[in-house]
């Protein structure tokens, strides 16, 4: 061998060596994976290969005129092999749907890539045969082949992780089995002194496999990274309606590793509540080559290429970052707003009532300040939950909710497909009780919590052995407990579907469900025991015309950016009047200044309006569940220092944040302490307890708005009025029993608000309104997507209304000063109101035919106990009067 050929060999040797440390010795997170480093440098071998196969063969070529060929047949079998090497690093790079990922996809083998290594093979015969040739050109392509060899066979070697993005067989064992000899989960539970009711068993709907991410979800992802700013705006959306623990995590990882491996971007994850969960999720899928940060004001973030962050703090923080920051011009480097590359809208679901409406104005300003500032093609990715039987009124209520139009062929609607059998079960035991049973019995358990709450509550109780014994990932998880809110229960099913879809030997997934303390949602699961369905009806409310809120997002989009009243209509779509009035307000109360300009509109006619500027930054009024902007400030005293915690309406303090109420923040618990002032002071605690506000609720004076409509036996129509509530109690659960703590004197609010009324034909007895208002105050939450302090059931006996004397009912009142969108949401799902009496009706007769009465139905059941009660209440009244509402006039 040439000393020439030596010298290539062993730079090549050295090459492979160092090339080997850096892949091998490279940071890896929990589920880091050496495949796609190793396929990435197989195909740059192969394009070198061929690149040197090519100047042999000129260099022999015009060597050997005479012949025209190569003479030498080694050059015929590398010619061959160089073709395939072609052909090879094309493949890798073909990805025809999701679910082949090129040569880091395990194609039919799950998580094996050892296929790769026949490729390997196939390149040993031509090193062996040509090894010691004396041709400089030809020891290079020997040396290339050599490398390209050894990076497919450490390809084939390398292992995707659990949470890896690849296809998933129904085989695939994504967790250790648990014994079964140890007996089975149910039996250990009750042994152990659980109390379970069983619920309908799931079995697995298909044979085929299952990948980790549905199909349909990883294509809509992996369509929309694809995309380019040159691409049509329809494209650059896309909405995924799920239900949650269908791969969304997984999904959204897929598209920003598509994403980042083709641009350099940055990704915005906007989320509802609980930042920190998210972000902890993405890391461990997304391992240590993709830095995902939390935005917050005391932390370093605009290095990362993934931000996450809490949709209060992208309205006020964040914006006002991103406008500050794209006005540097002299920075060398590009403003952060042009970097962001994509957006993604986490658990839209979540925003209802008083949320939704301040992200109407949120959504539009963050859009508005990316057209203006940012860079054009920005993708925007959504991901929600449906109503299983109202999926198309849910998209609709989704696109109405965001700026950007969404096409129905970018809404995608999953359907859960359990992979294995899900048993589950009612626990009549608390769910710390249950968890602690389920991990000491030895089965993999997580703990699943819709409440933020709850979840707080459950890890307080917690053993610290068992809290850390917890799994987060349901793939891993052979037992889930299920502390259930309300507004779960109408698509239980589907949630216990997407639980079983993770494969797991032969053994069943098994779930105990611990239902809240409402009676309705006791009925219900009864229902479903019996006949395996559910009611699924869930109203989506959303408001974005309130006075307050216009006013409180006005300001700051005029901040965000200078702009005219009719800007500011076109964008917003304010009504007119109203947003005219709350600029002439700002104006007067100094909060803003404005310049005449004329400009033409899209018909090309002059017009003339104001360009409104604010240079008056605020960071009052962030919270999603508050709509104005002078609020009351809730904040924690520790050795005397003030730290601002929460903000809340100051006509609602006595309901937000009441004496002794026990509230969460940031993932902790605080006790609210007697007021001082305009401040309310509260304190850190580490006790399990919820509260309630005992309270006397009244809703009068009376002026219709509406015009009356005519149902069964009843008129429905919207009304105004004052609310008037009074609060003398709270009442505390502590270790499964409530007690009461009385005021020396009284809370009182008042203000003026909106409510839906619903008229009785008859005038109907002061008890039998009671209860029926109590009965509906247990379904409405189930069925309205509207926290329970946003909504209050109420009789109404004989009250005057002007122009129709005295009228007796119930009212639906929105317990936002001056009401936000409840009533026009119920007017437009006109059938809801009678789909919640005839749930009314017929969980009153299923409790008179079990011979059950109104006070043990209502006992220790706090929406019961905190209005008074159920005491000498009577079911056949309500029953009767139910009965004629649903006879007609």
């Amino acid at each position: 061998m040439k000393s020439g050929y030596a010298a290539l060999l062993v730079i090549a040797v050295v090459v492979l060596g160092l090339t080997i440390d850096f892949g091998l010795l490279r940071p890896r997170g929990a589920h880091r994976d050496s495949g796609p480093f190793w396929a990435r440098h197989s195909l740059w071998w192969s394009v070198f290969c061929a690149a040197l196969l090519a100047l042999t063969i000129a260099k022999d070529f015009f060597d050997r005129v005479d012949t025209r060929l190569p003479s030498f047949w080694w050059q015929w079998a590398i010619l061959l092999f160089g073709l395939w090497s072609v052909l090879l690093a094309l493949g890798s790079l073909w990805r025809p749907d999701p679910e082949n990922t090129g040569l880091c996809g395990g194609t039919g083998f799950a998580n094996r890539r050892r296929w790769i290594g026949g490729f390997a093979a196939v390149l040993a015969i031509p090193l062996v045969f040509t090894v010691g040739g004396s041709d400089v050109h030809q020891a290079a392509l020997w040396i290339a082949t050599l490398l390209q060899f050894a990076t497919l066979l450490l390809t084939a070697m390398s292992v995707a992780s659990d949470e890896q993005l690849v296809p998933l067989r129904k085989d695939s064992r994504l967790s250790t089995p648990t014994n079964p000899t140890i007996g089975s989960w149910p039996e250990l539970m009750q042994t152990a002194g659980i109390t379970l009711d069983p619920l309908p068993a799931l079995a697995p709907v298909f044979d085929d496999s299952e990948p980790l991410i549905p199909a349909e979800m990883a294509a809509a992802v992996t369509r929309l990274a694809a995309c380019g700013p040159m691409d049509p705006e329809s494209d650059l959306v896309a909405m995924i309606l799920a239900a949650p623990g269908l791969g969304q995590e997984d999904a959204l990882a897929l598209a920003i590793t598509s994403i980042l491996e083709r641009f350099e971007e940055r990704i915005v994850v906007v989320t509802p509540d609980d930042p920190d969960s998210l972000t902890a999720a993405l890391t461990r899928r997304l391992g240590g080559s993709v830095q995902v940060a939390v935005v917050d004001p005391n932390s370093t973030w605009n290095g990362a290429n993934v931000w996450v962050v809490e949709a209060s703090v992208l309205s006020g923080y964040l914006l006002d970052t991103l406008r500050t920051d794209s006005n540097q011009v002299h920075r060398q480097d590009l403003p952060l707003l042009s970097q962001v590359g994509m957006i993604v809208w986490w658990d839209i679901h979540k925003y209802s009532g008083v949320r939704a409406a301040n992200l109407w104005a949120i959504t539009r300003r963050f859009h508005r300040l990316v057209s203006v500032g940012g860079r054009s093609g920005v993708r925007t990715l959504l991901f929600g939950t449906p109503p299983s039987e109202a999926a198309d009124r849910a998209s609709a209520f989704y696109a109405h909710l965001f700026p950007m139009s969404i096409p129905q062929e970018r809404q995608i609607r999953i359907k859960p497909k359990p992979a294995r059998r899900v048993e589950s079960y009612i626990s009549r035991n608390s769910a710390s009780a249950t968890v602690e049973v389920s991990v000491r019995t030895g089965w993999a358990t997580r703990a699943a919590c819709a409440d933020p709450l709850a979840q707080a509550s459950l890890h307080a109780t917690l053993d610290p052995n068992i809290a850390q014994s917890l799994t987060n990932s349901p793939s891993q998880a052979d037992a889930t407990v299920l502390i259930a809110a309300p507004s779960q229960i109408p698509t239980l099913s589907d949630s216990l579907m997407a639980m079983g879809r993770y494969c797991h030997a032969e053994l069943p997934h098994y779930v105990a469900v611990i239902p809240p303390r409402n009676p309705y949602v006791d009925y219900l699961l009864a229902q479903y025991k019996e006949h395996q369905r559910l009611p699924a009806r869930r109203l989506l409310v959303g408001a974005e015309g309130h006075p307050a809120l216009i006013a409180r997002h006005a300001q700051r989009a005029l901040l965000d950016y200078p702009d005219t009243r009719a800007g500011l209509r076109a964008i917003f779509r304010w009504d007119d009047e109203t947003l005219s009035n709350t600029l002439r307000e700002l104006l007067e109360e100094g909060n803003l200044h404005r310049e005449p300009v004329r400009f033409l509109d899209g018909n090309q006619r002059l017009q003339r309006d104001f360009l409104y500027f604010n240079q008056r930054p605020d960071r009052t009024g962030q919270s999603l569940d508050t709509i104005s902007s002078q609020l009351r400030e809730v904040r924690e005293v520790v050795s005397g220092l003030e730290l601002p915690k929460l903000e809340v309406e100051p006509k609602r303090a006595i309901i937000d944040a009441y004496p002794q109420k026990v509230l969460l923040y940031k993932g902790l618990r605080y006790s609210i302490r007697e007021w001082q002032g305009n401040m309310i002071p509260c304190e850190r605690v580490d006790e399990d307890v919820q509260t309630w506000r005992g309270r006397t609720s009244r809703f009068d004076r009376l002026s219709r708005e509406t015009t009356p409509v005519a149902m069964r036996g009843v008129r429905r129509y919207s009304v105004s009025g004052t609310y008037r509530e009074e609060l003398h109690e709270v009442i505390s659960l502590v270790n499964g029993s409530l007690r009461r703590s009385a005021f020396d004197h009284p809370l009182v609010t008042e203000f003026q608000t909106r409510a839906l009324f619903l008229e009785t034909a008859r005038e109907a007895d002061e008890d039998v309104l009671q209860l029926l208002a109590l009965v509906l105050r247990c379904i409405t939450p189930v069925h309205v997507a509207v926290d329970e302090s946003h909504l209050e059931v109420l009789p109404v006996v004989s009250e005057r209304l002007p122009g129709d004397g005295f009228v007796s009912g119930v009212a639906f009142v929105d317990l936002m000063p001056g009401g936000i969108g409840l009533t026009e949401a119920f007017h437009q799902d006109e059938s809801l109101i009678r789909f919640l009496l005839d749930q009314a009706i017929a969980w009153l007769l299923d409790c008179r035919g079990k011979g059950v009465k109104a006070q043990e139905l209502f006992r220790d059941v706090p929406a019961a106990v905190a209005t008074g009660g159920a005491a000498g209440l009577r079911i056949e009244g309500a029953i009767s009067l139910l009965t004629e509402m649903n006879r007609g006039r």
